[in-house]
């Protein structure tokens, strides 16, 4: 049975970066796993073109499940086309092979992979008709088929959003959900054609849903941005090429080069000791969006710039560089490659090279005319201290009066590579950015400090730098994340002299966010889909929250500018032409769109002014920052103060006045005083609204032609906006009339009480019809129902490979009143389902039912 066009109903354009021979990796689209009819021949297909010629692509079936060893099952197989070179017109791919049956059920995924070496520049694929179907003939799909397209960059729109509607011609069906998916408007139209959406748009992520009456559908995310300009107290680490800051400078008004394109990293900038290679290409790019480049001096070397450190006293004599020295026991000899001056932060010091042996700590230094003790344990691998001012002045001179912003080193605090005997945490370090400072340019603006987290770190670092040097320094930077973007007022408090800026932070564990994705969901239909109900509105929802709470927090504790660390695409590591991930048409659906639209709202609202955290009942929090009072409560309740003041969501829509909840609220007071006694009187408001049950994934209109119709749903409440609220959601069943289990094996007659899950797959054939029943923490409940029709195969199925012998499968043994158990899934005696350890009485019969791993109901008795 064929599932046609498996993700998205139209064609997928997809730009490929050439690589090197060295680059690791090739950028892939990835399907959602899919369930196919098991142990049976299917095809893989899809038709794919190039532009120019010469572009690659080949696809794979892959298993999502794969076999553990000691089962006595054969591996399945992974199938794959063969690498195929592409012309300008369509050409057909394909592969063919068994899908095995087990672990069961059969669970398989595919890909569409994209050759990333000896191919043009630029160059753009196109792929189509992608097909996973039961037998050995490749099939057509309609040639009517439906897409949605932008017509804004990355679809990140400023004014009325527009978007294109692509395929056809016939009528079709259009949706449009705001950020709470929540429907605000649905309409008839025909394709193709163009969408404009109504003047009262909203600011924010938006959903478009669009079918046809053949079932063929079509979705895509955009948003309307709030902000009109960049804001110059905010920065990204956008990736360093056209379209990525083109993204970026709508928002940010500068952009810090450490990652992920790294332009000015040492190990790039200096591969060979005095070879210099400069990035001038990548920094007018980032010129060109008119951002303002911070760039770090950033300490990851190569190999050549490493040495061996050790400090010493007690020195007599003289020690000179090109000396060697030595120790008696244990053996150990270098050759001095760097001497701490008079003035060194370190105290006396040496730098090595070409170390044979090991130095010992209280053991005695023999040069040739001078001796001491070494105090330090050896450090190896350290960076050549002299060699990184000389990098440090040459960039800063190289690239002046385009770049003058420039930070030295990162986070010292966890380079292990950086020594730091007892009692010289940060000596070091110091001295690094003591010799540099000496050699930089007059119009190099410097920053230090470098992303320490801890105020006493901070503290450490400024007061061991001599005045000269502190004359030199214009900022102190700091890296807070949203774990620590409280302490930006104790930072600030500090009194240091220079400002103090958060150059690196976000919200760090939620890792999907670090990284514009090059593949498609494996677990959610279709492209990027976030119909896997968890991706926008449970994760994102709790990830705005704290991203944009991490903003206020450190703009309004005292810190000028909050770098966002978004975007980690690597350019640079390891190979400077080699990519980790690439970007498609969807770019940015991961990284800069509703994180994107959050940032877009705080850039609006940031402005000069006063800034300070102002008083609340423990249950919230509020800063003042410029004309703008930014407030959120902190136990996902939501709140009323008696302020008539203008008041708006996160994403910058006018709100009910002075109601406030998990998500920041902004609240633009006429008169403070009031706002500040205001904040000392909330009013808890009590939930009596049921949760809106959303369907983000069913099949809306024809037969659903593939052999798992997969149904996804989620429920919202404006009364919680916090993503602990949406797992606290919770749901029954009804299918067909009957109660029925969700999930992966959801089937009916299987009833579950009150769960959380958010989705079932049905494979019987014929007309369905599902209602979902919601309750909320609240105790508040609605329902609602949908109706859809599936084909379906009944054919029988072959068994699968049988184990080789039960012996190497499935082995059942009663020891020690237990039971010893390999091979076996579950297992029940005498009526009681088991769990390890799998106590059974010590003697008597045992009448035993157990599933093994083939997925295999059967009986066993012993005595």
């Amino acid at each position: 049975m064929a599932m046609r066009d498996l993700w998205t109903g139209h064609e997928i354009k997809y730009r490929v970066q050439p690589c090197t021979s060295t680059a690791a990796g090739a950028p892939d689209l990835s399907s959602q796993i899919f369930y196919p009819s098991p142990n049976k021949k299917h095809t893989l297909s899809f038709r794919a073109r190039s532009e120019p010629a010469g572009g690659k692509v080949l696809g794979r079936i892959l298993p999502a499940v794969t076999v553990p060893a000691g089962y006595g099952l054969p591996p399945q197989t992974n199938y794959a086309t063969a690498s195929t070179t592409l012309g300008t017109n369509w050409q057909t791919v394909s592969t063919t092979g068994i899908l095995w049956g087990y672990p069961a059920p059969a669970q398989y995924y595919v890909t569409v992979e994209f050759v990333n070496q000896g191919i043009p520049n630029p160059c753009t694929i196109f792929v189509d008709d992608v097909r996973l179907e039961e037998g050995t003939a490749i099939g057509t799909n309609n040639p009517i088929e439906i897409g949605l397209e932008n017509t804004a960059l990355g679809g990140r729109y400023k004014g009325i959003p527009i978007l294109d509607v692509t395929g056809g011609p016939g009528p079709a069906h259009l949706e449009i959900y705001d950020a709470n998916f929540r429907k605000i408007h649905e309409s008839e139209g025909t394709v193709p054609g163009q969408f404009t959406m109504p003047t009262d748009c909203p600011y924010g992520p938006l959903r478009a849903v669009a079918w046809l009456t053949n079932g063929v559908e079509a979705e895509l995310y955009f948003c309307r941005l709030r902000n009109d300009k960049p804001n110059q107290s905010l920065g990204t680490h956008a990736e360093q090429w056209w379209y990525n800051n083109q993204m970026a400078s709508e928002i940010y008004g500068w952009n810090r080069a450490l990652s992920p394109a790294a332009l000015f990293r040492w190990a790039f900038i200096e591969p060979t000791d005095g070879t210099w290679k400069w990035e001038e290409s990548d920094v007018d790019m980032v010129l060109q969006s008119g951002q303002t480049m911070l760039g770090t001096l950033y300490q990851s070397r190569a190999t050549w710039a490493n040495r061996w450190y050790l400090t010493m006293t007690n020195a007599t004599g003289t020690f000179a560089l090109g000396d060697k020295v030595v120790q008696d026991s244990p053996a150990a000899a270098g050759y001095i490659s760097w001497i701490a001056s008079p003035q060194s932060l370190t105290g006396p010091a040496l730098q090595l090279t070409n170390v044979t042996g090991t130095f010992t700590a209280g053991q005695t230094l023999y040069g040739i005319s001078g001796n001491a003790l070494q105090v330090s344990p050896i450090y190896v691998n350290s960076p050549a201290i002299e060699r990184f001012a000389r990098y440090a002045s040459e960039t800063a001179k190289h690239y002046a009066g385009l770049v003058d912003w420039w930070e030295i080193a990162n986070e010292p605090n966890l380079d292990s590579s950086i020594p730091k005997p007892a009692g010289q945490t940060y000596n070091f370090y110091c001295e690094m950015v003591r010799q540099t400072v000496a050699l930089m340019p007059a119009t190099a603006h410097l920053i230090a400090g470098s992303g320490v987290n801890q105020t006493n770190e901070l503290g450490q670092i400024w007061n061991l730098l001599p005045a000269e040097t502190r004359a030199r320094i214009k900022v102190l930077s700091v890296h807070l994340y949203e774990d620590n973007s409280f302490r930006a007022p104790q930072f600030v408090g500090l009194n240091l002299g220079p400002e103090i800026w958060n150059t690196e932070a976000g919200v760090y564990q939620f890792s999907a966010w670090y990284g514009a994705r090059a593949s498609w969901r494996n677990n959610g239909i279709p492209l990027m889909g976030f119909r896997d109900c968890e991706d926008f509105t449970k994760s994102w929802n709790d990830g705005i929250e704290l991203q944009a709470w991490n903003i206020v927090q450190t703009i309004g504790g005292g810190c000028p500018k909050h770098f966002f660390y978004d975007s980690r695409c690597y350019h640079h590591y390891g190979d400077p032409t080699g990519y980790s991930a690439q970007y498609t048409e969807v770019d940015f659906q991961d990284t800069l769109k509703p994180i994107g639209a959050v940032n877009a709202t705080l850039a609006w609202a940031i402005g000069d002014g006063p800034r300070a955290k102002l008083s609340t009942p423990s249950h919230s929090e509020a800063w003042r920052i410029g004309d703008f009072l930014f407030v959120r409560a902190l136990d996902r309740n939501r709140y009323s103060i008696p302020l008539t003041s203008e008041t708006f969501d996160i994403w910058g829509n006018p709100a009910p006045a002075g109601i406030y909840g998990s998500k920041p609220s902004l609240i633009k007071p006429t008169d403070w005083n009031a706002a500040a006694q205001a904040l000392g009187e909330p009013t808890l408001i009590p939930d009596t609204e049921p949760p809106n049950i959303i369907w983000c994934e069913y099949p809306k209109a024809g037969i659903d032609p593939r052999p798992v119709t997969r149904i996804r749903w989620l429920a919202e409440d404006q009364h919680y906006t916090s993503r602990k609220f949406y797992d606290d959601i919770e749901y029954r069943l009804t299918l067909d009339g009957v109660p029925a289990a969700a999930g992966g094996r959801g089937s009916k007659g299987n009833p579950q009480p009150w769960h959380t899950g958010s989705f079932i797959e049905v494979r019987s054939p014929g007309q369905h019809t599902l209602t979902i029943e919601a309750r909320d923490p609240a105790g508040n409940t609605s329902t609602s129902t949908i109706k859809f029709q599936r084909a379906g195969d009944s054919t029988p199925q072959p068994a699968p490979p049988k184990p080789q012998s039960a012996g190497t499968s499935v082995s059942i043994e009663r020891k020690d009143c237990k039971l010893l158990l390999a091979g076996v899934d579950t297992i029940s005696v005498n009526g009681t389902p088991l769990r390890w350890p799998y106590p059974v009485p010590c003697s008597g019969g045992l009448d035993i039912e157990y599933c093994a791993f083939d997925g295999v109901n059967r009986h066993l008795s012993l005595p």
